[in-house]
């Protein structure tokens, strides 16, 4: 059985936030040991922190495994391979973004099946418009292979 982390923007077995949910920042719950625990969606320029966090340290993990560490699409979905590698980075990550977590009590007594739908949780809420850019680069890929019109091209 493999332990389950969703990349951004692919299909998840976690549903998705509603937008009451999102519209009134409730916060994600989500379970160690037998505890439940609020997390709190960071207002945008924490997250954007964070977002920065989560990509050093793929970096960094991606460079002890000699891997390249530049971001691209294929980056950024194994990312879910490299840090399960990794769990107690996913701990670093959980707890960085809610910095109030127990993280003594997640080690003792939380499993990495809850430490992997936490991480989704939380990646779920910090990466909300990885479907709006998909649709966006799928456009402009789309438009990329129509030829452009002799009118359009003089007039640039």
């Amino acid at each position: 059985m493999s332990t389950f982390i969703p990349v951004p923007g692919q299909d998840s077995q976690l549903p998705p936030r509603t937008d009451e949910q999102q519209l009134t920042m409730a916060p994600i719950v989500v379970r160690f040991g037998t505890v439940d625990y609020d997390i709190k969606p960071l207002p945008m320029k924490k997250a954007q922190q964070w977002r920065a966090q989560l990509i050093e340290t793929a970096k960094e993990i991606a460079s002890t495994m000699k891997q390249d560490a530049t971001i691209s699409p294929a980056f950024l979905n194994g990312l879910a391979f490299i840090l399960l590698q990794f769990p107690e980075k996913l701990v670093d990550l959980v707890c960085a973004y809610s910095p109030e977590l127990p993280r003594e009590t997640i080690e003792n007594e939380g499993t990495e099946e809850q430490l992997s739908r936490a991480f989704g949780q939380v990646v779920q809420v910090a990466f909300p418009f990885v479907g709006e850019l998909r649709a966006i680069s799928q456009t402009l890929s789309l438009a990329a292979t129509f030829p452009r019109s002799e009118s359009s091209s003089k007039s640039h």
